[in-house]
């Protein structure tokens, strides 16, 4: 020998001759689970898109916000989710008349979730501790 062991030989670098059958992946349920749940959501946004490309085209430009009440849809549902997002959407079509004051109005950063707990926060007067940022550059929670 020269010196250089045989790769083959040693246990950890040994190939097996006969390949096994491929295992079923576990993340296959997982898989299909997300894209059921997305499924919705994704429908919607192409419809949104198909609107914005053949139909809005052909019309005079008329919206009063920032961002157009489409951009706004299709924001607000990658962002938050069907049922949130359809209800931020249908909010703001509900806005598009001239009761309403025209302008900048983005998606809320905020989901639903967040502004439950800080309804229910208000309500029973139990308030969350939020960290506020000191001169002195320390951050405490008050």
């Amino acid at each position: 020998m020269s010196g250089t062991a045989d790769i083959t030989s040693s246990p950890q670098h040994r190939v097996d001759p006969t390949p096994s059958e491929p295992e079923p992946s576990a993340g296959t349920g997982a898989r299909v689970v997300r894209v059921i749940r997305l499924l919705p959501r994704r429908t919607v946004i192409f419809l949104i898109e198909l609107y914005r490309t053949w139909v809005s085209p052909m019309r005079l430009p008329s919206c009063r916000f920032e961002p157009t009440c489409s951009g706004y849809a299709v924001e607000a549902l990658d962002r938050h989710g069907f049922l949130y997002g359809s209800v931020l959407s249908v909010i703001r079509l509900a806005k598009c008349g001239p009761w309403h004051k025209p302008g900048y109005d983005p998606v809320p950063e905020r989901g639903f979730g967040e502004l439950c707990r800080d309804l229910w926060s208000a309500v029973t007067g139990a308030h969350r501790p939020r960290n506020h940022q000191h001169a002195s550059g320390e951050t405490r929670a008050l």
